[in-house]
């Protein structure tokens, strides 16, 4: 992998977000099969987010690195992926000011919350939200969608997911682009 090529690839956004991208869990899917249209927010009109249903299962690790994160270094603050394996423990939603976002929270004791927190030690976070939560989203859902609010529940036992490899996506071109990996 050119970790130059990448790093240089990247500096016309504003920001970056490093995420760990795991296989959809089983439950997660079903959830989305039983939403419909009525509860899903979409956003034509924003090409690159578009909204509904979460594509990819992934866990946020650091959202908001600046363009000029030298992704190098970056690496050297990062585990195998393999050592990242995450329990999710309930079903909940926060709200935004124009839609609610449903998701699965990761257990709070996660070695994430300690792998961002080093992070945070190293490298400037552009984020307006300065509390980390990890947790795995569902689906954007209109705000006043009772059908998706009935999911929101404590799982009656944590479920464990296997990380697969990291993510370092990007906006270029009105597109995402991702530059996935392992150290």
């Amino acid at each position: 992998m050119n970790l130059k090529k990448i790093a240089d690839s990247n500096r016309d956004k504003d920001w970056a977000f490093l995420m760990v991208k795991y296989a959809m869990p089983e439950f997660i899917k079903q959830i989305q099969g039983e939403l419909s249209d009525e509860d899903l927010y979409v956003d034509e009109s924003d090409p690159i987010n578009g909204y509904g249903l979460e594509k990819e299962s992934h866990v946020t690790l650091f959202p908001c690195l600046d363009n000029k994160t030298a992704i190098n270094e970056l690496i050297l603050y990062l585990p195998k992926v393999e050592t990242l394996p995450v329990k999710l423990v309930n079903i909940s939603m926060f709200e935004n000011d124009d839609y609610n976002v449903l998701k699965a929270d990761v257990d709070p004791e996660s070695m994430l919350k300690g792998l961002n927190e080093e992070l945070l030690k190293h490298f400037k976070c552009g984020s307006e939200f300065k509390e980390y939560h990890p947790h795995m989203t569902i689906a954007y859902c209109k705000k006043d969608s009772d059908h998706a609010r009935s999911f929101c529940k404590d799982l009656e036992e944590p479920i464990e997911v296997a990380p697969e490899v990291y993510d370092f996506s990007f906006v270029k071109d009105k597109d995402y682009k991702h530059c996935y990996f392992d150290v």
